[in-house]
């Protein structure tokens, strides 16, 4: 299975305090319908990451990416081989074909920039959950969490970390599937990070570690996803390691997602 992020619940509408978004000399003014002033005090607050659904957020996705980290500034300024600019938009569950399975007030998000398997999740006042995952196609993969998994946890600032563990039943590309996962996430560091059109000073870097655990079928499977976050602007960069690579700052993307304008 593949890891989230919540990247476009991420993009806001809040008024906070003083200006200080960090738009780069290329960006031009600031979009018209961001009205959330990040302030920068190192602590990330849920009403710094409001849910916002049905508004399409672009992001420039490649496949199978070097990268280069490490240093105390993430350089993703240059265009790389295959990318592409894709509009990603959660929706509300309402009619999908997996809608019976979960709560009414379930948000369906998009898992990579295929967009044909989707993340089902759950919004509180101090966390957003994951409850399960599902295909676009009918009937070929919904996949259902025993226990909610903890996506995140506010306030998030540098050394908060926590665990969840569920077992995950249901079907699996139209095979039934028994297993269990354990997610565990840290914020590790406050990271800047250049953007082809924006910098950003201190994003928050949140490193969720994966283990999936298909039980009877003897198969388990490691990855790691960095995602930087930024106050009012959510989700600006996500790198997905190769399955089973457990290094750092491991060097090769599965999945590469930088925010764009």
């Amino acid at each position: 299975m593949k890891v989230l992020s919540l990247s476009l619940l991420a993009i806001a509408a809040l008024g906070c305090s003083e200006n200080r978004t960090p738009y780069g000399p290329d960006a031009g003014s600031a979009p018209a319908a961001l009205e959330c002033f990040p302030n920068l005090d190192g602590v990330l607050e849920r009403s710094e990451m409001p849910a916002l659904v049905d508004t399409a957020v672009s992001y420039l996705i490649s496949e199978g990416t070097n990268i280069v980290q490490g240093s105390d500034e993430l350089d993703l300024r240059s265009e790389f081989a295959g990318e592409q600019k894709i509009s990603i938009q959660a929706r509300r569950i309402g009619e999908q074909w997996f809608a019976d399975s979960f709560p009414a007030d379930g948000i369906v998000m998009p898992l990579s920039g295929a967009q044909d398997t989707f993340a089902i999740l759950r919004s509180t006042d101090s966390t957003v959950r994951l409850l399960g995952i599902a295909s676009e196609l009918a009937d070929h993969t919904l996949l259902i969490y025993e226990s909610p998994i903890d996506i995140f946890r506010f306030p998030m600032e540098v050394g908060k970390r926590w665990e969840n563990q569920s077992a995950v039943t249901g079907t699996l590309a139209a095979v039934p599937y028994n297993g269990t996962d354990t997610y565990e996430v840290a914020v590790e560091a406050m990271q800047a990070v250049s953007l082809p059109h924006l910098r950003f000073a201190r994003a928050h870097k949140l490193r969720t570690r994966i283990t999936s655990d298909s039980g009877a079928a003897g198969l388990v499977v490691t990855r790691q996803q960095i995602s930087l976050l930024s106050e009012c602007f959510g989700e600006i960069t996500r790198i997905v390691s190769l399955d089973g690579d457990s290094a750092d700052d491991f060097s090769r993307a599965a999945e590469l997602w930088r925010f764009s304008l």
